[in-house]
C-alpha cells in the first residue's frame, strides 16, 4: 500500500535502507525524511519509522517538525 502511496515525484524510493519499503522526501534540499515500513506477518505488527537527520533542530523547531510530520502523516491518511 504504502508503494502506491508514494507514487508522487517527490517522493525518492531509498532501496538502500531495510525495510519492506522506504522512502525519502526532502523537507529542504539538505535535509532528508525517511519513511521505513515493514509490512506485518505472523510474528510482528506493521510499523512505520520516521527517521530525521540528528541535526535536524539546528534548522527547525521541534514543534515545527512535529507538524511537518503530522501533516506528513494525514496526507498519507487521506491519499489510501
Amino acid at each position: 500500500m504504502m508503494k502506491v502511496i508514494c507514487t508522487s515525484p517527490v517522493w525518492n524510493e531509498n532501496t538502500g535502507l531495510v525495510g519492506d519499503a522506504a522512502y525519502e522526501l526532502s523537507l529542504f534540499p539538505f535535509l532528508p525524511l525517511i519513511l521505513r515500513f515493514w509490512d506485518s506477518d505472523e510474528d510482528f505488527l506493521a510499523s512505520l519509522e520516521i527517521l530525521v537527520d540528528e541535526n535536524i533542530l539546528d534548522y527547525m523547531h521541534y514543534e515545527t517538525l512535529m507538524f511537518a510530520i503530522s501533516h506528513l502523516l494525514n496526507r498519507l491518511k487521506d491519499e489510501r
